[in-house]
């Protein structure tokens, strides 16, 4: 709306520059007599060209400050890279049925997953009976099934998502983000008990 607004006014700026750039030499014009237009000609030849600069770096200088605007607004937009830390137990799908899970803090911003220290009291709390008996086939987030080699992520709760489906959950504006899709039980770092 504001940029609109300025849009108008800036408009409005060079139209008035031009109109009294014609204005200046209708005027000049009308005062000459027709002996006076072979000794004034430069005035004939510098008042459009006049004209024709100063509405030129008008419409110039518009550009420049729209195309400002605009990268200022992208340069807001990559400021606001969210970031989140994470509990989950990541591994293959074939192996969360042979495995212990181990389950880790997984720092989540600017495109990319950091895995960082190991959680041994999760990995008790959860046991690996209570994890197989309630491993879906198929990730809640996508709704595809999980293949042998998917890469999945073991939330605390015991629910299994694909790693990168899960990674897009946690980093979404809603409330729910870093809740688990299916019991929304948290699993951020400072709700998860260490």
């Amino acid at each position: 709306m504001a940029c609109n607004m300025q849009r108008k006014l800036q408009v409005v700026i060079v139209v008035s520059v031009f109109v009294a750039c014609a204005a200046g030499m209708a005027m000049t014009h009308l005062s000459m007599s027709p002996s006076e237009y072979k000794r004034n000609w430069l005035i004939f030849v510098g008042v459009p060209l006049l004209c024709i600069l100063l509405v030129g770096t008008s419409i110039i200088i518009m550009f420049m400050e729209t195309s400002s605007n605009n990268n200022h607004v992208v340069r807001v937009k990559s400021q606001e890279t969210p970031e989140a830390r994470c509990v989950w137990a990541p591994s293959r799908y074939d192996m969360l049925q042979s495995m212990s899970p181990q389950f880790c803090c997984v720092h989540i911003g600017s495109g990319r997953r950091e895995m960082s220290k190991s959680i041994p009291a999760l990995q008790s709390s959860l046991s690996a009976s209570c994890a197989r008996d309630s491993i879906s086939a198929t990730c809640l987030c996508c709704l595809e099934d999980f293949r042998p080699e998917s890469e999945v992520a073991l939330l605390p709760c015991g629910h299994v998502f694909h790693e990168e489906c899960i990674t897009s959950w946690s980093m979404s504006p809603s409330k729910s983000a870093r809740s688990c899709p299916a019991c929304r039980m948290h699993y951020d770092e400072e709700s998860v008990p260490v």
